[in-house]
């Protein structure tokens, strides 16, 4: 079979319980879209080819649910309307994780976007986030990645006006790219940015690289505990004229570009960080335009490069500690 819709106008509850769709080789498509009517992915996890639902009043995956050839999408609010009926939440059980082998696109127009616990998403041509999305527990992760294969297509979408909560959880994103329109919290935990590929570039501010984060985007996002972008296998990240005022919601920024030979340089405008820094190169680092900082102390570890101040350019931490050690 090609294709598959079951349900429709008068289908007022579906429940999904351990379905294979395998004979199902294009879209199955569930309707529910009756006044009222729900869709409730329960018991045993189910696996779909490619996967479309609607809902009138509501999704409900307390399971793991994935595609194996196309997309995931999960529209909970068929009528973008709460007249009549409500909850019209997407709701995810906590620890339930969803994967999907192209794109993944979550909505709940007249509602939310609700994570009972810790969460998974999976994509691997980037998720797309339409409506605000938050935790219902304190202090559990959200971990999103949107480029699971590693092909470099996967960019993590938060649609305008929405945001993505963690209630003090953290959050992990591993993606080519985030377009971050909408705003992303973690609270008093942190935010950590992993590139999808090896020796995937970064760039913060106005340069853009492979992954792109603006100072419009960082200042969007808030996470007391910290901003960590990187680890041991990112490529080198170039940064240019992040501002005080876009990085005062966030703690300490963390860049870490420890691959043999990968540098971070602050190039073409000044960079002032609200917090402080915490830089793990191996490459070393440069500095072609200033950098201040102001509660909190400067940390570089430039690995077996070199730390190299340009002419013109400074290096403040306003009275805060300036540590530098290099192997």
């Amino acid at each position: 079979v090609t294709g598959l819709t079951f349900g429709g106008a008068n289908c007022a509850k579906v429940d999904i319980t351990g379905t294979t769709s395998a004979l199902v080789t294009d879209v199955l498509t569930i309707l529910a879209t009756a006044e009222d009517a729900t869709v409730t992915f329960s018991a045993a996890p189910s696996t779909f080819s490619v996967l479309a639902v609607q809902a009138d009043s509501g999704i409900i995956v307390h399971t793991n649910v994935s595609t194996t050839t196309g997309y995931i999408n999960l529209d909970a609010d068929y009528d973008d309307s709460a007249t009549g009926d409500s909850p019209n939440n997407l709701e995810l059980a906590s620890g339930v994780s969803m994967s999907a082998a192209s794109v993944m696109t979550l909505e709940a127009s007249a509602g939310d976007i609700l994570a009972a616990g810790s969460l998974t998403l999976e994509a691997g041509f980037g998720i797309v986030i339409l409506d605000s999305m938050s935790s219902v527990a304190a202090n559990k992760a959200v971990v999103v990645n949107a480029d699971h294969d590693s092909t470099g297509t996967g960019t993590l979408t938060v649609w305008t006006s929405k945001t993505v909560t963690s209630n003090n959880g953290s959050i992990v994103v591993t993606a080519w790219d985030i377009d971050l329109q909408g705003s992303a919290t973690a609270g008093t935990s942190t935010f950590l940015v992993h590139g999808a590929q090896v020796s995937q570039t970064f760039g913060l501010g106005s340069t853009a690289q492979n992954m792109h984060l603006t100072d419009a985007e960082i200042g969007r996002m808030t996470a007391a505990g910290g901003l960590t972008v990187g680890n041991s296998v990112t490529g080198s990240m170039v940064v240019n004229g992040i501002t005080d005022g876009n990085s005062d919601t966030i703690g300490t920024v963390t860049m870490i570009t420890t691959k043999h030979a990968k540098t971070v340089t602050f190039a073409t405008g000044a960079s002032s960080f609200n917090k402080g820094l915490l830089m793990h190169t191996m490459g070393g680092m440069v500095l072609s335009e200033s950098v201040t900082t102001k509660s909190d102390p400067i940390i570089v570890r430039t690995g077996t490069g070199t730390l190299t101040v340009k002419s013109a350019a400074t290096f403040s931490t306003t009275g805060q500690i300036l540590m530098v050690t290099a192997e």
